[in-house]
């Protein structure tokens, strides 16, 4: 399911609304919503920022960088924390390294430690 967090609490509070549940006030809906669009928003951005194909990472090191594949780092995103998985270079005798397309996207910030 594509969407599975937002359509599992859709169906949920039809449901309570219909057995005539909590009808006080409509945060619970809204708050609920806001959670499941949230974490499906993390999923998909997670798949779209790790295709390998956009933006492409398959470039090869330069003289004197190794490549450590998948290197792992969590990076905030509008709709949270996401583990971002791409292959990093690094040079060897500056101890700097790069990620193969130069700069990342601003919103591939790294996540406050």
């Amino acid at each position: 399911m594509r969407y599975a967090e937002t359509e599992a609490f859709v169906a949920k509070a039809r449901a309570v609304l219909s057995a005539g549940g909590p009808g006080a006030s409509p945060e619970w809906i809204e708050q609920g919503l806001r959670d499941a669009l949230r974490h499906d928003g993390r999923r998909l951005i997670a798949s779209i920022y790790n295709d390998r194909a956009v933006p492409p990472d398959d470039e090869e090191p330069l003289p004197f960088e190794t490549i450590h594949r998948n290197r792992s780092r969590s990076v905030e995103t509008l709709f949270g924390a996401i583990e971002l998985r791409r292959n990093y270079h690094h040079r060897v005798k500056s101890g700097t390294g790069r990620v193969p397309t130069g700069k990342p996207p601003s919103i591939w910030r790294p996540t406050p430690d």
